[in-house]
């Protein structure tokens, strides 16, 4: 994956990065695991979550506001069952933050920077 790729590289330079994806695949998970093992990660998984109605709405709501070339229904389709996945992310390594992201943006942020500042 290119994604990973980059972030490596900027890992490998001592940059603090945050990469967001759904990363639900194994090979993603065991690619997490090496780079803590190989590089001392100091490393946090923040899981995002949302119930299925408020996330459809959302996403229609973007179909709304954007080029029809750039989001159609098939393409709202395709995200619909790429995201849908039975992925156990509290299989993924260190540590994880779960959040509801029905809360508003502000309250996210203070979730997540509170859960770094303890560890």
């Amino acid at each position: 994956m290119t994604l990973l790729n980059v972030a490596e590289d900027q890992i490998e330079n001592g940059v603090d990065l945050i990469i967001e994806s759904p990363f639900n695949h194994a090979e993603s998970l065991e690619q997490f695991k090496n780079w803590i093992k190989k590089y001392k990660l100091d490393f946090y998984c923040v899981i995002c979550s949302l119930d299925e109605k408020t996330r459809l709405k959302r996403c229609r709501n973007r179909l709304d506001k954007r080029d029809k070339c750039h989001h159609d229904e098939k393409r709202l389709a395709i995200l619909h069952s790429s995201i849908t996945s039975d992925f156990d992310y509290n299989n993924m390594p260190e540590k994880k933050i779960f959040v509801d992201t029905k809360k508003p943006v502000n309250e996210l942020l203070k979730e997540v920077l509170a859960n770094t500042q303890h560890h």
